[in-house]
């Protein structure tokens, strides 16, 4: 990554990104998050599950209004971190569609096209809402009562800052 960041000049010779045919597919499918994944950490305990698949939908809410800034920023070499970032975590709960998106914003540099990677970014968006669907349906079937909030956005955020100053 590093190396990457580094040495702006090298181009990658990957195909373009087909981010919406990509986003399509993924959403498509019946899961976009595996919680058997998680579950082979843990000894398939339902509560651990549970607890960290919330706890990694939160970090990726965090990580998506830093990326959203960094879009707004027009900073290929944040939204590259921030991807690099998001992915782990995601594979680490199943949520392997997501981290394959991040994997490719991750691969973007100061040459790469920053309409694609802004593309990528706004495509994770309805992503991670159908990932809370998914968690929600697991904890429901599970019997555990947490409802899991509406995605934070800036907005949502500035509207909650104001409500605590006041």
């Amino acid at each position: 990554t590093l190396l990457r960041w580094l040495s702006p000049g090298i181009i990658q010779t990957e195909a373009p990104y087909q981010t919406k045919a990509k986003i399509s597919s993924i959403l498509k499918e019946e899961s976009c998050i595996d919680l058997n994944v998680l579950g082979k950490f843990f000894n398939n305990s339902v509560e651990k599950i549970a607890k960290f698949s919330v706890k990694f939908l939160a970090s990726a809410r965090s990580g998506l209004l830093e990326l959203d800034d960094a879009s707004e920023r027009n900073s290929l070499v944040d939204m590259s971190a921030v991807g690099h970032k998001l992915k782990s975590s995601a594979r680490t709960v199943g949520a392997n569609g997501f981290a394959d998106l991040c994997h490719e914003l991750e691969q973007f540099n100061l040459e790469s096209d920053l309409l694609k990677a802004k593309s990528i970014a706004d495509d994770l968006h309805p992503l991670l809402d159908q990932i809370a669907l998914n968690i929600q349906a697991y904890l429901e079937q599970n019997n555990i009562k947490q409802i899991i909030a509406p995605t934070i956005t800036p907005e949502t955020l500035s509207e909650k800052k104001l409500q605590e100053q006041f």
